[in-house]
């Protein structure tokens, strides 16, 4: 600064600053940005003032107006705010500050933090409906950390992690019916997890057992064993944990006699059992003469599984024959066959008892058939051993009776006992064996398979008939009726007529072992677990056949010989059987 006058203009002076007073700044932080760096952080940005009026001291950042943060101005211009929540909202402002004061806010800007896995679903409840449906609810996450896209549903197997199953949902659904793969009885492991676009968060998880259900199978690896003659054992497997369905509270047990070896029977009532805690099972009190079928079955709370069966079979036995005199069957088959079959077998005890001089009731005489022709009377049964005497022993003793020719008493009628019992011997007169006068009787069980074959005179032919019995114990590969014709009044034995394909007696396969008529053998059937013969037991299958007369009715049963690999499969050889 310099002054004037009239003498002229002074040197100047010493130079002086000045600054006026600072006040608030005027406008707001500049270019102001907020963005977000994760789930859990923000990142603040801005400028400074362009009118500060005076020096910024501090900037203040107010955050949903609850949380303030003064942030020194010294070379700084951005702020990380961090511990956040995941897809957390959040409004920003922002004021500079100088030392008289603060300046105008900034306009609120709206930021939220990325989207991370949610929480885990709340509430979860499994309820058990029945033996194969849970019902499985659940409320959403409290923390859904973002947009929920559904729900993960795995139910898994406790026992068996790999029987696994997975259900999605969307995101509006919070309850379901699990049926999959659910097996009764079984521990299960029911696990949801609420997803958003990052992924699925925490599992919450429930066991529970699916309710108790019947057994869907029997016991396995069932079989039976006669201890005695009046006892018997039976054991099978333990069932496992998938058959049983349940809590096994006990093994069902039944078992009835049967004379044909039918088992099951089908008069069978499996209502009648006992309860068992273990895999055996002495069976009592049982007839020496008869065997029996046996049934198991496992039972759970719910109730009652599938049986098994199996046959009791007789005692150690020997087959034997006595031959009666000749006699007129139709009279005896008048007189009433189960009287006359049980007398018999009263007297041959008695012989047996007269010459062992041990006791032998008749009721270890088993399997007992009556055969009747015109020559003789046939009786044939089983002696079975006693817990004192042998079946063969016994058999000798029989044998010893018989040589006294003794007499026996069926229906009040004396009969004389031929010697020649116990012997194969073939009939004199193959021809003559059986009549076509009267009815033909014959119970001659063949591998657990009855036939009954009748022959029935008519005005215009012969009506053959067979009814076929279901068995399970045996396989018979054939089984076949044939006739023979007469000719000039004579039977002609190499003259046969057999029924047609449809009107047999034939299994499911066929056999070239067919015996020829007049000829009686025993067949050992091998035994072939569950295997059922034929298809329609019931079926009463019949034909007519014409000519001037016949005679010599059969029936023919076949099975493969043990050891035979061929099976004895071809049906020509059955035919050339019985033409040739």
């Amino acid at each position: 600064m310099t002054a004037n006058t009239s003498a002229g203009e002074s040197s100047p002076g010493i130079p002086h600053s000045s600054t006026t007073d600072e006040s608030t700044p005027a406008d707001e932080p500049q270019d102001v940005m907020v963005n977000s760096l994760n789930s859990t952080a923000i990142l603040i940005q801005w400028s400074p003032p362009h009118i500060p009026n005076g020096i910024i001291l501090f900037y203040t950042i107010y955050i949903d107006n609850n949380i303030t943060f003064n942030i020194s101005a010294a070379n700084q211009n951005s702020f990380m705010f961090g511990w956040l929540s995941p897809y957390q909202l959040l409004n920003v402002r922002l004021s500079a500050s100088t030392k008289v004061g603060e300046g105008p806010l900034t306009e609120s800007q709206s930021v939220t933090t990325d989207e991370s896995v949610p929480g885990a679903v709340d509430n979860l409840e499994v309820l058990v409906l029945n033996d194969e449906t849970f019902h499985i609810s659940w409320d959403p996450p409290l923390s859904p950390n973002g947009v929920l896209t559904g729900y993960q549903v795995v139910v898994t197997n406790e026992m068996n992690s790999s029987e696994r199953s997975w259900t999605v949902v969307a995101a509006n659904v919070t309850e379901l019916n699990a049926t999959s793969g659910i097996r009764p009885y079984v521990r299960y492991s029911v696990e949801v997890m609420a997803s958003t676009s990052v992924g699925a968060g925490d599992s919450v998880e429930v066991i529970e057992y699916a309710k108790e259900g019947v057994p869907k199978s029997s016991p396995l690896y069932i079989s039976s064993t006669r201890s005695s003659a009046t006892t018997g054992r039976v054991e099978w497997g333990e069932m496992s944990w998938e058959d049983l369905r349940g809590w096994l509270v006990s093994y069902e047990i039944g078992y009835q006699s049967v004379r044909s070896g039918q088992c099951p029977p089908s008069d069978s009532t499996t209502n009648d059992t006992v309860s068992v805690d273990q895999e055996m099972f002495g069976v009592t009190g049982l007839d020496p003469g008869l065997q029996y079928c046996v049934w198991v079955a496992g039972r759970t709370s719910p109730g009652v599984g599938p049986f098994s069966y199996t046959l009791v079979p007789w005692y150690v036995n020997t087959i034997f024959t006595v031959t009666l005199e000749r006699q007129n069957c139709s009279k005896w088959i008048a007189k009433g066959l189960d009287e006359i079959v049980e007398d018999l077998a009263r007297d041959i005890s008695a012989g047996i008892e007269l010459v062992c001089r041990c006791e032998f009731p008749s009721d270890y005489i088993a399997d007992r058939q009556l055969k009747c022709n015109n020559q003789s009377l046939v009786f044939q049964g089983r002696i079975v051993s006693t817990n004192t005497s042998e079946s063969t022993d016994l058999l000798a003793d029989l044998t010893k009776w018989i040589s006294t020719e003794p007499t026996v008493t069926a229906k009040g009628e004396e009969l004389h006992v031929m010697k020649n019992s116990n012997e194969k011997a073939e009939p004199e007169n193959k021809e003559d064996a059986l009549p076509n006068s009267f009815p033909m009787w014959t119970a001659a069980p063949v591998g657990g398979v009855v036939f009954i074959v009748v022959i029935l005179a008519v005005a215009t032919g012969t009506v053959v008939a067979c009814r076929r019995q279901k068995t399970k114990s045996s396989v018979v590969t054939a089984a076949r009726l044939s006739v023979a014709a007469k000719a000039n009044g004579e039977c002609d034995r190499y003259s046969y007529i057999t029924p047609g394909e449809n009107h047999d007696c034939r299994s499911k396969e066929h056999s070239s072992e067919v015996e020829k008529p007049g000829k009686e053998v025993e067949y050992e059937l091998p035994v072939v677990e569950d295997e059922n013969v034929y298809e329609d037991p019931d079926e009463l299958m019949e034909t007519t056949v014409e000519g001037p007369g016949i005679c010599n009715p059969m029936y023919h049963v076949a099975a493969p010989e043990p050891g035979d690999g061929e099976g004895a499969t071809e049906e020509e050889e059955i035919y050339s059987e019985i033409k040739d």
